[in-house]
């Protein structure tokens, strides 16, 4: 159930039969999420560091793993989570650039104005989602939330996205 799964292309995503897996700050953490109609919940595991959280939420306001990365920041002593918003190379932009296909809906990710950052443009809704780069082929796009890209090549074909440390989904390219 802890073993990331292998995708037929051969990338690996950490998603273990029904157990989410992944990182905060170096502590690795697996988990499993809920929610819909108003609530959300999860139970999260650091097993090096011997804690276990389980939160659940009646409202919309806040998400549970949002909580639950803030409650794990406090009491493994880590910092507060910052996006970090350094200016993205332009070999890293062109290889993330194109259209995207996930499990929230699609999404065109371009550079932005600018051209030393990039955003995504949400489903043909006119909205744009910045992305805040924090170095490698790690982008924040909102508290807690990280999306890796995986670049070979210098083409991104796959996106995983994080929310609190644990997976959350893959997303991938279909059209440069």
């Amino acid at each position: 159930m802890r073993t990331p799964t292998t995708l037929a292309g051969g990338a690996a995503i950490d998603y273990g039969l029904g157990t989410r897996l992944g990182q905060l700050e170096g502590h690795p953490v697996v988990g499993h999420t809920g929610g819909g109609q108003g609530f959300s919940t999860v139970l999260v595991r650091f097993p090096k560091d011997d804690l276990t959280l389980v939160v659940f939420t009646t409202t919309s306001a806040t998400e549970a793993r949002i909580v639950a990365a803030r409650l794990a920041r406090r009491l493994l002593g880590l910092p507060a989570f910052v996006p970090m918003d350094l200016q993205v190379p332009a070999s890293l932009a062109r290889a993330v650039s194109g259209r995207w296909l996930g499990d929230y809906g699609a999404a065109v990710i371009r550079p932005a104005s600018d051209a030393s950052r990039i955003v995504a443009e949400l489903g043909g809704s006119g909205r744009t989602l910045p992305f805040a780069f924090r170095g490698g082929a790690t982008f924040a796009v909102g508290e807690e939330a990280l999306v890796r890209f995986v670049v070979k090549d210098g083409r991104s074909v796959l996106a995983l996205e994080y929310v609190g440390g644990l997976f959350d989904s893959a997303t991938r390219r279909v059209a440069p």
